[in-house]
């Protein structure tokens, strides 16, 4: 919901899914950074970190990377 959780989806890192209509003044009630702060934490995060292996991903992370894939029009990684 808040933009906390950043996980590798092969490619890069990435927040897991955020609910539209939290703000970020509701981010900071919970002392979360705001949205474009986090974004910009995950593109930090990956042009910094290595991706891990995708092939011994859990299933809940493979269903969520094809799923953004679908919605992006990519292939999905491997």
């Amino acid at each position: 919901k808040y933009g906390t959780q950043f996980v590798p989806d092969g490619r890069r890192y990435r927040l897991w899914d955020v609910d539209p209509a939290t703000t970020d003044e509701m981010r900071a009630e919970w002392d979360v950074p705001p949205l474009q702060t986090q974004l910009e934490r995950a593109d930090t995060m990956s042009r910094d970190l290595p991706q891990p292996p995708m092939g011994e991903a859990p299933y809940w992370l493979r269903k969520a990377i094809q799923r953004w894939a679908d919605e992006a029009g990519e292939s999905p990684t491997d």
